[in-house]
């Protein structure tokens, strides 16, 4: 688990810090102006009052303008595809497979239809989850062609291959037909049904490469999100590893002004918390000396849309700021990109590694490819344990 404080005591403590990026915008206060006393006063607040008349009206009709032209038109894409409004979300697959010649496979996939490119299409994709591992299945984009005048889908299988697409390619039309949808290009028929509001259900006939006879359906089940949850937190919800409170304790190992003498003890207490309906996870952190002074920092971790990683800003009550990005590798470790700027300038980076020990109770922590001000820092090491 990492460890978040000042810079100044990670070099002696052998902690490190991290934070979620954030912007910060200022607004500037503007005063109105007083008019003029005197010698044709009166002459002055008319001018003043008309041209202000004049001026809301001409603003109030450029707002009206503004607001006729900002009705744009709903793309054409968008008014055919409307009607598969209905599979917009998140589905649980649970279905089976049946190839000529081999044994009934069973499946459990997490399909998502969302808009994409400005809603002139809708993007499914389809993944399936192993041993702790979510391995891409089905990726395709729904549009409308004009040419054909037809829903079209475009995609791409990999039906089990380690990480890679295979060149299961195909290209597929959807027609609709009351409460079902044909799906349909040479050798390949299926059927979508709508049950309910939150159920359909998939049967689809192919013939394999030898002539062969296949099958494979499905029925889905809508996900449904809590409305207390924010959507993000389905990029977020691996942080769960570090929820709770966590202490470490170390001696220092030289004197460090305003912190204590060497070979003091100074205990590190982080707790971690969702914030948003799980929107970010703040990170509290205090480092409390043996009868010195607690230094307090606060971070924020939340995800980068453009990036498409999870990343993290905060600040420390001595001036220092860290940020950077972290994933998750398999299911116990997690990989830090860390840069910081000490109260005086200087600046840093860093590699890190989290290993999660004893059922994730311990966090084993190593800093590596630490570079402060261009002089390198020690790989260390800190476990920290769980006390809620």
């Amino acid at each position: 688990m990492t460890v978040v404080f000042p810079r100044r005591v990670i070099e002696h403590l052998h902690f490190a810090m991290w934070t979620p990026k954030f912007a910060i915008r200022t607004w500037e206060k503007q005063r109105p102006h007083s008019l003029s006393s005197g010698k044709g006063n009166e002459m002055n607040r008319w001018i003043v009052v008309s041209s202000m008349a004049v001026f809301i009206c001409l603003a109030g009709l450029g707002t009206a303008e503004e607001k006729k032209a900002s009705k744009k038109p709903v793309p054409e894409n968008q008014l055919k595809l409307k009607p598969l409004a209905f599979f917009l979300g998140t589905w649980e697959l649970t279905g089976e497979v049946n190839l000529a010649g081999q044994p009934t496979t069973s499946f459990v996939f997490e399909q998502q239809f969302r808009w994409d490119l400005g809603n002139n299409f809708i993007q499914c994709t389809s993944s399936e989850t192993k041993d702790g591992k979510t391995e891409l299945r089905h990726r395709a984009m729904i549009g409308w062609d004009a040419k054909t005048q037809q829903i079209t889908c475009w995609g791409f299988w990999n039906p089990g291959a380690e990480s890679k697409l295979s060149p299961w390619a195909e290209t597929v039309t959807w027609t609709q037909d009351g409460k079902t949808w044909k799906i349909e290009k040479e050798g390949v028929n299926g059927l979508y049904t709508i049950v309910d509001k939150d159920t359909h259900q998939y049967e689809c006939t192919f013939k394999g490469d030898d002539g062969s006879s296949n099958s494979w359906h499905f029925t889905a089940k809508r996900k449904k999100m809590d409305a207390s949850v924010s959507p993000v937190y389905q990029h977020l919800k691996d942080l769960e590893d570090f929820i709770g409170t966590w202490v470490s304790e170390d001696a220092l190992p030289d004197d460090l002004p305003g912190i204590g003498k060497k070979g003091e003890i100074v205990t590190c207490r982080a707790t971690n918390t969702w914030i948003q309906n799980k929107a970010m996870m703040q990170w509290d952190f205090a480092v409390t000396p043996t009868g010195g002074t607690t230094v307090l920092a606060r971070y924020l971790f939340g995800w980068d849309p453009v990036e498409n990683k999870i990343s993290y800003t905060g600040f420390a009550g001595n001036g220092e700021r860290t940020w950077g990005t972290l994933k998750k590798e398999g299911n116990d470790t997690w990989l830090w990109e860390n840069k910081w700027c000490t109260a005086d300038g200087k600046q840093g980076t860093g590699k890190d590694t989290t290993k999660l020990l004893d059922n994730n109770s311990v966090h084993a922590h190593s800093y590596t490819e630490a570079v402060t001000d261009g002089k390198p820092e020690p790989d260390r090491k800190l476990l920290l344990k769980r006390i809620k």
